[in-house]
């Protein structure tokens, strides 16, 4: 199956949105009465929002991997492919974390089992739940946190786990997201 296709000016626009999600997230705003922050401090929130971002990554690495057992072809390839992205989130969020001075917590991911995963379809089903939520995660994690490299690191995960989404929306022969999440518009 290929992916569908459609007009390239709303792949520009959503393209263009993530871009500027990028951009923002490391601009976050601070409070100057506050002091200066920088990216060698950060403080016990921001670890919390970090950790439960890394449990999500080694959980969807894990997802993937069981997922892949029952994929054939491009779609196995792939699943192999961002398994291994999930991995480097998950590596880049601890480093991340020990840059501002704090440790990782030891994420094991999501206790939960996973649904049966009887066929192709059930898998990939599985995996635009898995991709929906760290994405919903990261959107939610970055007004929380308070130095702009972890925003920045978040931001680019988030650009990620949009781009996971949309292949795997291909290979399930769903259509493409015309608009925001919410229904918002992005154009």
């Amino acid at each position: 199956m290929t992916a569908p296709t459609g007009p390239p000016s709303t792949r520009r626009a959503l393209l263009g949105a993530a871009g500027a999600t990028v951009l923002l997230a490391g601009c976050g705003g601070r409070d100057d009465d506050a002091g200066e922050r920088t990216d060698t401090t950060g403080t016990d929130a921001d670890v919390q929002v970090m950790d439960v971002l890394l449990g999500l990554e080694v959980a969807a690495g894990a997802a993937y991997a069981a997922a892949a057992t029952r994929l054939a072809g491009r779609a196995r390839e792939t699943a192999r492919l961002i398994a291994a992205h999930e991995r480097a989130h998950a590596d880049a969020l601890r480093r991340a974390i020990r840059r501002i001075g704090l440790t990782p917590g030891a994420a094991s991911g999501s206790s939960a089992e996973p649904p049966p995963l009887r066929d192709a379809r059930s898998a990939l089903a599985h995996l635009l739940d898995v991709e929906a939520t760290s994405t919903a995660a990261c959107l939610d994690a970055l007004p929380k946190l308070s130095t702009p490299g972890l925003r920045a690191t978040v931001a680019a995960i988030l650009v990620d786990e949009a781009r996971h989404e949309a292949v795997l929306r291909g290979l399930a022969g769903l259509p493409r997201l015309d608009s925001a999440p919410g229904g918002a518009d992005p154009g």
